[in-house]
């Protein structure tokens, strides 16, 4: 086995802590942590010789750790739509309605084309600090966090024209129906 490059063991020391509450945050429920950490260290050491220009290597890292998090929301999100998921009453699940409701959200993300929904998306998915979009976009944060809760405003508006969502005194969901509109597609609000 080839020896762990210095730039890989710079990285991890550098990264690993931010990255770990990164998989946290934005990883599929059930899906762990430190595996998705060591699967994206292990991309880098097998692709580090191809980065030239060490000012990007962060980035390149976040990109891979981008892609871990959403193949597993991708993964939990279609096999969640494919087959209807019950538990042994046939009851779908919190887990799963969870899943469900959080892959018509970060679809709806990943689809935005606003300046807010380019924000929402470094936010949300990327994991980037607000102060770090202030910077990007050179406006003060507190534009940042308005941009951001109007973007989430508007498409917790979107889900719930199409779709009733019921919640518990947790905010977690119970269940949810469509509501008939046309524009909602035949798994509910996906």
């Amino acid at each position: 086995m080839k020896p762990v490059d210095d730039r890989t063991t710079a990285l991890w020391k550098e990264l690993a802590p931010a990255l770990h509450v990164y998989f946290q945050r934005h990883a599929r429920r059930g899906v762990d942590p430190d595996d998705l950490l060591q699967e994206c260290f292990l991309r880098v050491a097998k692709g580090i010789e191809r980065v030239e220009d060490d000012a990007r290597l962060g980035a390149w890292v976040q990109g891979i750790a981008r892609h871990l998090a959403l193949d597993t929301l991708r993964a939990g999100s279609s096999a969640q739509l494919e087959v209807e998921p019950v538990d042994s009453e046939g009851e779908a699940t919190e887990l799963q309605l969870d899943q469900i409701i959080g892959g018509w959200i970060r679809s709806r993300i990943e689809d935005m084309d606003t300046i807010d929904g380019e924000m929402l998306r470094a936010f949300e998915l990327e994991g980037v600090s607000q102060s770090s979009i202030a910077e990007r976009f050179q406006l003060s944060t507190t534009a940042v966090k308005s941009r951001i809760r109007r973007a989430r405003e508007g498409i917790r508006r979107d889900i719930l024209e199409c779709c009733a969502i019921e919640f518990d005194r947790h905010g977690r969901v119970l269940d949810w129906r469509k509501r008939g509109k046309s524009e909602c597609s035949s798994e509910g609000c996906g």
